[in-house]
């Protein structure tokens, strides 16, 4: 509850009064405090998180006020930072029974309620705190959002921020959480929208500038995204992250070149960042030059032995060389770092399939998939291991698998149609081949190229020709 509290105490009296209490425990003395300096002093412990310090307090406290309404809110807050939620919540309710207007009161109990997970009973809490709040009411709003974000309640949130900024708009720390807010719920208009009416009167905040390229990325709108980071840039020419985040726009659009440019002047910034090393090391394979990437990858684990990105793009780069002992060697040093990542059991399933390890290979395959059974590559990966060893059953099952989860996918029909034709059943060929065509008819050439034998079927030639038109 620190971040609720709201106060700074480095002035002179507050940091006296604390002296004069720890001086008289020291001294084993009995001094009298007013209400109100135990009231700081306990601030002043929570504030530093000494909450044993502040527990201590709050029972010497007592001792001189025993009936006092604040001390025992006091008390509560601090068996709030002890991690006693329900005792903290008991002695609210006590409280409230006399004290029915103090927003302090209603805040600890929505945080409490929060961390219980009972979100109706918090908003409720909140709403009170809000009600009962005066000079205090835009941080209080501002409180209440962050608590319900930081246990994911994203759409509550974003109502006390809309409220905290139709009544103060220009406040950045409730732009940047309200924004976040709409992010997270994939409202990215909203989001882009409450930034721009933002920089419209407040131009020149490269933290905002930069938090709107990232909106406009999500929202796949890459070149303003470009824009918006090189304004983060024009207002701060060091600003590392807007660079970074260019250099992954060219990366991902396969403008390697310009990627590994700008991925370079990123490290005149943040020199050996072992990601944008591996990254120019990516850009690199990807252009072919594999000594450069082979290079880069070696200053990764020059700095980072453990990282298992690079070894892993090592294990790639022997294996577009046809070094596959050697690839071997380094997907499996990959593995051994991060064995959670579906791409190292694929490209290792790969590489038994080649040195026809087919029993290794099947079972790196259903690894990959057990780790990551949305990726369709993977399931039609798996069954081409079996069709190509003439277990067209096995092969046909395998997609099926991956058809329950995955459907809609393309890839999955039109390799489905292709095994049944392969398998002679062309009912179920048919049916396959009609539902790739209304997934995705651009990738019909594929199909054919691997399935001629379709072409020769009446059936199939006359649904073809009705999807294309």
């Amino acid at each position: 509850m620190s971040e609720e509290k709201g106060k700074y105490f480095d002035d002179s009296n507050s940091q006296k009064m604390v002296n004069r209490f720890e001086d008289m425990l020291r001294k084993q003395q009995q001094c009298y405090f007013d209400v109100y300096e135990f009231e700081e002093i306990i601030d002043y412990y929570l504030q530093e998180e000494k909450v044993n310090s502040a527990y201590q307090a709050i029972n010497f406290a007592f001792k001189q006020h025993p009936n006092s309404i604040e001390l025992q809110l006091k008390k509560a807050m601090v068996l709030f930072d002890k991690g006693k939620f329900n005792e903290s919540l008991e002695l609210i309710k006590f409280i409230e029974k006399i004290e029915t207007s103090n927003p302090d009161m209603y805040m600890l109990k929505g945080n409490i309620y929060v961390i219980n997970n009972e979100i109706e009973k918090a908003i409720v809490a909140f709403d009170k705190a809000i009600a009962n709040s005066s000079e205090e009411k835009q941080d209080n709003l501002f409180q209440c959002a962050v608590c319900l974000i930081s246990s994911a309640y994203i759409e509550e949130a974003s109502r006390y921020l809309e409220t905290a900024y139709r009544n103060y708009p220009f406040n950045e720390s409730v732009v940047y959480e309200l924004a976040f807010c709409y992010e997270e719920m994939e409202m990215f208009d909203k989001s882009i929208d409450l930034y721009v009416e933002y920089l419209d009167e407040l131009p020149f905040s490269d933290n905002v500038w930069y938090n709107l390229g990232v909106v406009y990325s999500k929202s796949d709108n890459l070149t303003k995204a470009i824009d918006a980071y090189e304004y983060a840039l024009a207002i701060n020419e060091s600003y590392s992250s807007a660079y970074f985040n260019i250099a992954n726009i060219y990366a991902n659009n396969e403008d390697y070149q310009k990627a590994i440019d700008i991925y370079s002047h990123f490290l005149t910034l943040e020199e050996n960042n072992i990601q944008a090393l591996n990254y120019i090391g990516e850009c690199y394979e990807k252009l072919e030059d594999f000594d450069n990437s082979e290079l880069f990858y070696k200053k990764v684990l020059a700095i980072e032995p453990k990282y298992a990105d690079a070894w892993y793009g090592l294990g790639l780069v022997s294996f577009y060389r046809d070094n596959y002992i050697e690839s071997f060697d380094f997907i499996k040093k990959a593995i051994a770092i991060n064995e959670s990542n579906p791409e190292y059991w694929f490209t290792l399933a790969n590489l038994q399939t080649k040195n026809e390890n087919f029993a290794e290979a099947e079972q790196s395959y259903k690894k990959a998939t057990e780790l990551d059974p949305n990726d369709d590559e993977l399931w039609v990966g798996f069954s081409d291991l079996y069709f190509n060893q003439n277990k067209i059953t096995e092969a046909i099952s395998v997609l099926r698998e991956g058809y329950n989860i995955l459907n809609d996918s393309a890839d999955i029909n039109y390799r489905l149609a292709a095994y049944y034709l392969e398998d002679n059943n062309w009912k179920q060929a048919f049916s396959y081949l009609e539902s790739g065509l209304s997934i995705d008819i651009d990738k019909l050439d594929d199909f054919l190229e691997n399935c001629p034998q379709a072409q020769s079927d009446n059936e199939m030639n006359e649904l073809i020709t009705k999807y294309k038109k």
